[in-house]
């Protein structure tokens, strides 16, 4: 029985043919990372600014409240709201990745069902948060149940070593933890590759699915494991262009506000964010624009690399 197979470097470099194919699409991701998480998130900071002003009025006031009352009632005031926000930040962009992930997966699973840039919200995108969510647990509980066992074993290989002194027992201690957490972080990552599947399976089966991409990544985890790597390699190289150009932009725009930043010194918070924001506006903007292509190369090798496997088991 002949295995079902993929090709790493197809798959790796899927995400480019999906932005030529539907660059339309692609443009519209990057405007809902805009509208739906970008511009409320400088809502909330524009709601926060007043009580980032208490607390350095606070703060400064502090000289004449020997008890720093004041200053710690407006820090928790302040730690409270931020709690809050990233709460919500979190959620949102966990709900906003799932859409995301799953117009990017039906755009090659499922093709036909184009629709407004392959964008839905149903069942599909239901299980692909959920696969997410529950993946991410996961993998906390697993690195730090890794890093509790990594840390005892060093411990014992140092009390053992130390009885022939201490720089065997610190040497004893360096190799144990070393050499256990190169395998943890292997067996971690062999396993991340085995459940890789689970995301676009969940969204092809309607339903959720999470162990059963282990029985389908059977003798596919070295091939996963390119496309992983050689995406990252893409990634990187990416990354560096953009933040050469972006550079280049800062550094340009810097060299104008110097002067005017500094002859901000000592005014309020209020004041700076005048100042900067429209210069924060424009990278938040690009950088929305840029996310719709970014969802395209990360989320199409999964779901490239998962048709092709059907379509050869």
């Amino acid at each position: 029985m002949r295995m079902a197979s993929f090709s790493a470097t197809g798959a790796a470099t899927s995400g480019f043919g999906l932005i030529g194919r539907e660059p339309l699409a692609v443009l519209a991701w990057g405007l809902v990372v805009l509208v739906v998480l970008v511009l409320p998130c400088f809502g909330l900071v524009w709601m926060v600014i007043p009580d980032f002003a208490a607390f350095a009025k606070a703060t400064e006031a502090q000289a004449g409240d020997p008890s720093g009352q004041a200053a710690i009632s407006q820090m928790m005031q302040l730690q409270s709201k931020m709690m809050l926000f990233n709460l919500l930040y979190w959620l949102g962009g966990t709900g906003v990745k799932a859409v995301l992930a799953a117009a990017v997966f039906r755009a090659i699973l499922e093709p036909g069902q184009k629709g407004f840039a392959y964008l839905k919200l149903g069942a599909q995108e239901l299980w692909l948060a959920l696969v997410s969510l529950v993946m991410g647990v996961l993998a906390y509980m697993a690195c730090v149940a890794a890093a509790i066992v990594v840390a005892l074993c060093a411990a014992l290989a140092y009390f053992v070593g130390v009885q022939s002194g201490q720089a065997a027992g610190v040497g004893a201690c360096i190799l144990v933890a070393v050499i256990l957490g190169l395998a943890a972080a292997g067996a971690l990552i062999w396993a991340m590759l085995r459940l890789s599947m689970a995301g676009p399976m969940s969204f092809s089966e309607r339903k959720f699915l999470l162990f059963e991409s282990w029985t389908f990544t059977r003798g596919q985890a070295w091939p996963l494991l390119g496309m992983t790597l050689l995406l990252g390699v893409i990634i990187v190289a990416l990354e560096l262009v953009l933040y050469a150009v972006f550079g280049v932009g800062v550094f340009a725009f810097g060299l104008q506000l110097v002067p005017r930043m500094q002859a901000m010194t000592g005014q309020p918070p209020e004041a700076w964010l005048r100042l900067l924001w429209p210069y924060i506006a424009v990278f938040a903007f690009i950088g929305s624009l840029l996310s719709g292509p970014a969802m395209a190369l990360v989320f199409a090798p999964w779901a490239t690399a998962y048709r092709d496997l059907k379509a050869s088991a």
